[in-house]
């Protein structure tokens, strides 16, 4: 059976926190960063990335400018162009394509597929009667992003302390945005947060919040009793962390790419499990069958790729034994898409 990966991707594997810390910046000065930019090699394009193209551009200069590590850089240049043939050891006439994805958080195809793992996985852990859907703010100021989500973060923690919110609050999920301020030029970072437990009086939450962050008080609370209203939130915050604006100047776009690193945008907190951010892997061992570049296999699958997949493996079974292998660290499984070869 060959499986076709145009759909959404299943990561490989589940990573051991939602937002692990990215590679460190690489150490040059301004200078070579621009030059780095001006020379740096053009993005590769593929049918996963057509809907966002200018969009794309953008962040990938961005994070050229940022002076983000070689290797995070060129995974997002290269995101869903490279492809592995993989084949079954069960059933030699099932196949998949894997694709090599960047995970990128500003890489909205990867995000997206993120999003839906998340939301999916989220299903299951849904036990509550009823939930909260919690909006913390802090005041506007021309502060560095980075300090603003430093005390952003510091005061969440200080909340999550105090005994009121110990007291009603079991646990939940906290998942954060920023926006910007088009005609003051301010930033607003907040967070989201879904929470489990008892009733909290919205005026003693807003004091509390104002202790915990030295001035401000603007909080919205409110009730979500129905249990797909809730994915419905997780859906749209999951991984929204920097809303993307054509019109925001792209040294915003920087500011957040270097003030994001090392930040997880989802936490998850008290007796709310750590969520799953990828689907199951395909069952069944897998040994890597070549590159699909070999077979001339480009982003769109045509009709023929069944065909010159089938007289690649017959060539491969007469002249040598399958080469043993295991996923490329980065390749993602696949759902089934029809009838094999």
């Amino acid at each position: 059976m060959l499986v076709d990966l145009l759909g959404e991707p299943l990561p490989a594997s589940t990573p051991t926190t939602l937002d692990p810390p990215e590679t460190p910046v690489d150490t040059v000065g301004i200078d070579l960063v621009w030059d780095r930019r001006k020379h740096a090699p053009r993005l590769l394009h593929c049918q996963r990335h057509e809907h966002w193209v200018k969009r794309r551009q953008r962040v990938y200069d961005a994070l050229l400018a940022a002076n983000v590590s070689h290797s995070r850089a060129e995974a997002f240049r290269t995101c869903g162009t490279s492809w592995w043939v993989l084949r079954q050891k069960t059933d030699r006439n099932n196949y998949m394509l894997c694709p090599d994805h960047c995970h990128d958080r500003f890489c909205e195809p990867c995000q997206n597929a993120r999003s839906r793992a998340i939301r999916s996985g989220l299903k299951d852990q849904l036990t509550a009667s009823a939930y909260r859907f919690l909006t913390l703010t802090i005041r506007h100021t021309d502060e560095p992003l980075a300090d603003q989500l430093s005390n952003l973060y510091a005061s969440f923690r200080r909340l999550r302390a105090t005994k009121l919110w110990r007291s009603v609050v079991d646990g939940g999920i906290a998942f954060l945005e920023l926006t910007r301020n088009v005609d003051h030029g301010q930033w607003h970072p907040h967070l989201h947060c879904i929470l489990s437990g008892r009733w909290i009086p919205a005026a003693e939450l807003s004091a509390a919040w104002k202790r915990a962050t030295g001035g401000s008080h603007v909080i919205d609370i409110r009730l979500v009793r129905d249990k797909m209203q809730v994915v419905t939130y997780v859906a749209k915050y999951a991984t929204k962390a920097y809303t993307h604006r054509d019109h925001y100047p792209q040294a915003c776009l920087i500011e957040a790419i270097k003030a994001l690193r090392g930040r997880r945008t989802v936490v998850t907190f008290g007796t709310q499990a750590p969520l799953k951010t990828a689907a199951p892997r395909a069952t069944g061992d897998w040994v890597c069958v070549c590159h699909a570049n070999e077979l001339g296999i480009t982003d769109r699958v045509d009709d023929d790729l069944a065909t010159r997949l089938r007289a690649w493996i017959r060539l491969v079974d007469e002249r040598r034994a399958m080469p043993t292998g295991t996923f490329p660290d980065d390749a993602s499984a696949a759902h089934e898409d029809g009838p094999g070869p």
